[in-house]
C-alpha cells in the first residue's frame, strides 16, 4: 500500500468548486488548506483524470468522489475517515513524490512535496523499499510474516451538529442543528435477503420520522455507496416522488398480478377480499394488519425474482 499520509476532499465556495486538506498526518497546519494546483497543474483537473482511470462505476462523479476522502460508518456506528484513492494506493504510482501547492488562511500560499509511503498491508517486517527487497526479493527463510500489522486507531469523528431520529440495516435518519434540514445516509441499496422487505418498510418509516420532525429541506448521502437492488432503489424514489413512474431494464417477470400484491402489501391494505388468510404462515400474526401487509410484500418479491407458484393470493 502506497500512502501520502494526508488525504483529500471537496467543497463548492463562491459557486466554485476546489479540492482541500481533509487530514495530514505530518503537518496539522494544513488542514483545511485549499489545494490549488497539483504537480503543478490546477487540482481538479488532476483529481478527475485520476478518477477517470478507476473502475469503480459508470459515473464519472462517483469515481471523482471515489478518489477523494470521506466520512462513513464503520460496524460500530462511529463515524470515521473513509480514505480517498487518490492519496492511497495499491498499485505503484507512476512517481516517487506528489507536489502540492495550498492557499490556507489569510490567503497565504504554501508549497510543499510529499512521498509516498509503503505502509504493509499483510505484515509489518518493512518500512521501506530496500526492506521489501530483502524480505521479500531475496527470499529470506528467516523472516516469519505476522497476520497483524500495527495498525493506527481511525480517528473518530462526532455528530455534534445533527441528531440521529431513526437507524436501519442500510441508512441513517439525522436532523440538523437547524431543526429543518435532514439528512439520510444510505450506506447500500443492497440489504440481505432475508430483510429485504423489512428494510422498505423501516426506510419508509425512516422518512415518516423525519416529517414528524418538521423537516423542509433533504439531503441524500450516497456516499461510499456501492450500489445494490435496483427494486430497492426504486422503491425509495416512488416514496420521494410518488407522482413519477420510474423504470429500469431489469430481467425479471413483473406480471398484472404481482404487481398489484407488491402495491396492495407496501400500501399496508391488506385486505381479506384481496388475501385468502387461511393459507397464511401460522408465524405470521395475522391480527396485525402490518404483519400481513409485511408477509405479502415478502411473497411478491419472491414471485417477481424467483417464479415460485403463486397461488397464495386471490386476484379479482
Amino acid at each position: 500500500m502506497y500512502n501520502q499520509q494526508l488525504s483529500l476532499y471537496s467543497t463548492v465556495v463562491n459557486d466554485k468548486q476546489v479540492i482541500n486538506i481533509f487530514a495530514d498526518e505530518i503537518d496539522k497546519n494544513t488542514i483545511d488548506c485549499e489545494v490549488t494546483h497539483i504537480d503543478g497543474r490546477p487540482s481538479i483537473e488532476v483529481i478527475k483524470e485520476f478518477a477517470d482511470t478507476l473502475s469503480v462505476s459508470k459515473d464519472s462523479g462517483v469515481r471523482f468522489n471515489f478518489a477523494l476522502s470521506g466520512v462513513t460508518f464503520n460496524e460500530n456506528g462511529d463515524l470515521i475517515e473513509s480514505p480517498g484513492s487518490f492519496t492511497i494506493r495499491d498499485q505503484l504510482p507512476k512517481q516517487s513524490s506528489v507536489e502540492y501547492s495550498l492557499k490556507c488562511a489569510n490567503d497565504t500560499s504554501k508549497k510543499f512535496t510529499r512521498e509516498w509511503k509503503i505502509r504493509p498491508l499483510l505484515s509489518n517486517t518493512f518500512n521501506t523499499s530496500k526492506d521489501y527487497w530483502n524480505t521479500f526479493c531475496l527470499l529470506n527463510d528467516s523472516i516469519v510474516l505476522t497476520s497483524n500489522p500495527k495498525t493506527v486507531a481511525p480517528k473518530i469523528y462526532n455528530m455534534s451538529e445533527c441528531k440521529m431520529v431513526y437507524k436501519t440495516t442500510i441508512a441513517k435518519f439525522f436532523i440538523l442543528s437547524d431543526n429543518k434540514t435532514g439528512v439520510v445516509v444510505l450506506t447500500s441499496v443492497d440489504p440481505p435477503d432475508s430483510y429485504f422487505v423489512n428494510e422498505m418498510f423501516e426506510i419508509q418509516n425512516g422518512f415518516n420520522s423525519l416529517e414528524k420532525e418538521g423537516v423542509k429541506k433533504l439531503v441524500l448521502d450516497f456516499s461510499g455507496n456501492g450500489g445494490g437492488s435496483v427494486e430497492l432503489a426504486f422503491f425509495i424514489v416512488y416514496l420521494l416522488f410518488p407522482e413519477t413512474d420510474p423504470s429500469f431494464n431489469l430481467d425479471m417477470v413483473v406480471t398484472e398480478l404481482s404487481r398489484e400484491a407488491f402495491f396492495q402489501a407496501t400500501s399496508q391494505s391488506v385486505h381479506e377480499d384481496f388475501v385468502d388468510t387461511s393459507l397464511i404462515s401460522p408465524l405470521v400474526n395475522i391480527s396485525s394488519k402490518e404483519s400481513i401487509a409485511r408477509w405479502a410484500a415478502e411473497t411478491a418479491y419472491r414471485v417477481t425474482t424467483i417464479s415460485s407458484v403463486f397461488d397464495i393470493f386471490s386476484y379479482k
